[in-house]
């Protein structure tokens, strides 16, 4: 069985079905997924990049990807846009002296067994001194007010829970989990993002919520789509709110 990651396991709350797609499917990776891959590894380091400039086609384009695999390969143009976006989280004041941590874990990839089921997670960044975690996004808007539902929309929160109980499972002490936001068009806003210790909390509640949904689909070997029955479909809540609110003025 494929160890469980969390992009695996956060699949399970859209539907069953959609978890075994992720464990079994190649996801094939969009321009914005390209983008995010080579600021990380600007940022971060690491070689999970190759660039490729030519027609991505014929018997070069062949040799190239079969002399590459399992590298994401990206061409000059997406490196040159990567770049500023990448400088911009070095030079950040609050977010560049985290990355110059001396023993600071960088893309290291755990491993761990729970409930007899093998797990994996790549955090970006642990400081095992300082116990800071932290996971490196790229968005549109970094304004706090936006990346919060930016953050809380994607499940951000439950990613670095299940990354700290990762590390704390290995040993270490976790004392502080942050999200570094940085905005992929000019001026290439950043902005560092705490977990509350409520916010933490309702992560750990959302991946051990899809852990034991996780479960009960293996162990009944039922991998089930959206809703089994008709789904009735009401004028959403927050319009009746405003209506309510509007006859009351």
């Amino acid at each position: 069985m494929t160890p469980i990651r969390y992009s695996h396991l956060r699949a399970i709350g859209r539907s069953p079905a959609h978890y075994r797609h992720a464990c079994e499917g190649v996801r094939e990776a969009t321009p914005a997924m390209r983008l995010g891959t080579i600021v990380h590894g600007l940022v971060l380091g690491g070689g999970k990049t190759v660039v490729y400039d030519g027609e991505r086609r014929g018997k070069a384009w062949q040799e190239f990807q079969a002399a590459h695999a399992g590298r994401e390969i990206v061409t000059a143009a997406e490196v040159a846009r990567a770049v500023p976006i990448a400088d911009a989280v070095g030079m950040d004041p609050v977010a560049g002296p985290m990355l110059h941590a001396q023993d600071a874990q960088v893309e290291t990839t755990l491993t761990w067994t729970m409930d007899g089921l093998s797990c994996q997670g790549t955090p970006d960044y642990f400081d095992p001194s300082t116990g800071i975690l932290f996971d490196l996004k790229t968005c549109s808007d970094a304004s706090p007010r936006a990346f919060s539902r930016h953050a809380w929309s994607y499940s951000y929160h439950a990613q670095l829970a299940w990354y700290a109980n990762a590390l704390t499972l290995a040993g270490h002490t976790v004392r502080e989990c942050l999200l570094v936001a940085v905005e992929t068009s000019g001026p290439y806003g950043v902005s560092v993002h705490r977990l509350s210790p409520r916010m933490l909390a309702e992560g750990h509640r959302q991946w051990r919520a899809w852990w034991e949904q996780l479960r009960v689909c293996l162990a009944a070997d039922q991998w089930p789509g959206y809703a089994e029955s008709v789904c009735e479909l009401d004028v959403p809540a927050w319009i009746v709110d405003e209506d309510d609110a509007a006859d009351e003025g």
